[in-house]
């Protein structure tokens, strides 16, 4: 069921759209590899916290675009389901949650937070790259975290805000897909760029694996 209840706010949706450029520009930007070496060389004898940095970032920006949505978007019913579309979207989300938390778990969580950076070198352990690693649901996509932050941002009831939040982040997902995949080819080379070849990005082809774990 759809509602419209007052004008759409072009100029309120325009401004969010060009904050939602700034965020990616800053996210993306914060993640190549040119900007990490430059940033780690400024922080010198804290270079351990140049990942611990961008997550804030991330944190905070996502914060910002977060509060001035709710804030500034106003309250329109854009689709809201019956009690039986609410409760399959309930379902379905509630299925994206487990496959965050599985795709989660196949991830150094330490080096992930940027914890296990400032822990190496606590311990005087040389930095290095979160190595090529495969959980189960790397078998059949290669980017379950944005898959199922897609089933959960899709599967609920929309009002503007929610609206314009989901079709901004899906937009920037998939083109940030690009851009973190060719830094991956970089780091891991021949095996990563196989895997790409292989097994689809978001949606899989089949329910056999595309890729064995033996393969690496």
């Amino acid at each position: 069921m759809m509602q419209s209840t007052a004008e759409i706010p072009v100029f309120i949706l325009a401004q969010y759209t060009l904050l939602w450029l700034g965020f990616a520009a800053l996210h993306s930007g914060m993640a190549t590899l040119t900007f990490r070496r430059w940033f780690a060389d400024k922080l010198g004898y804290f270079s351990m916290l140049e990942r611990a940095i961008y997550n804030l970032v991330s944190l905070l920006a996502t914060l910002g675009l977060m509060t001035y949505a709710h804030s500034q978007i106003p309250a329109m019913i854009i689709f809201q389901p019956e009690p039986l579309g609410r409760t399959l979207l309930a379902l379905f989300q509630g299925c994206g949650l487990i496959m965050l938390i599985v795709a989660l778990r196949s991830y150094d969580l330490g080096l992930f937070s940027g914890i296990g950076q400032i822990k190496r070198a606590i311990q005087a352990r040389s930095q290095q790259e979160e190595p090529f690693k495969m959980g189960v649901l790397h078998r059949y996509i290669r980017h379950p975290l944005y898959a199922s932050a897609l089933i959960i941002l899709w599967c609920r009831p929309l009002d503007l805000d929610s609206l314009a939040t989901n079709l901004l982040a899906s937009l920037y997902f998939i083109i940030g897909l690009h851009f973190e995949e060719r830094k991956l080819k970089v780091i891991h080379g021949a095996v990563y760029i196989d895997y790409c070849q292989k097994v689809p990005a978001l949606v899989p082809r089949s329910i056999k694996p595309r890729f064995s774990i033996n393969q690496q």
